[in-house]
């Protein structure tokens, strides 16, 4: 869909400077919601999250105006190791990623 994206070790330092200085949102339920209030800045969805919850993601974000999508490379477990978490992962809304340069630019 929108701002498909795996850059690697780019997404992941930035994607752990946002969990630290910015705001971010954990899980499908609360992530469903921070897009439908238009809060929500940016998706990241890791590698073997269930497809249909994914195309919902997906289908939620385009008719939010686009919202950019970052498809990481990583799986759940090494998402939520990566974010210093302590469990897993699928899908990350950022509120404001802070200091991190992880959301693409419009243009883009």
């Amino acid at each position: 869909m929108s701002g498909k994206s795996s850059k690697g070790d780019n997404v992941t330092s930035a994607l752990l400077l946002a969990m630290k200085t910015g705001e971010c949102i954990v899980g499908f339920k609360r992530a469903i919601k921070s897009i439908i209030m238009k809060r929500a800045k940016c998706l990241v969805i890791s590698s073997n999250y269930p497809s249909t919850k994914r195309k919902q993601l997906e289908y939620y974000s385009v008719l939010a105006g686009g919202l950019p999508i970052i498809f990481h490379n990583a799986n759940n477990e090494e998402l939520g190791n990566i974010t210093e978490r302590g469990h897993r992962l699928g899908c990350i809304s950022i509120i404001d990623q802070g200091e991190a340069d992880l959301i693409p630019a419009k243009g883009e």
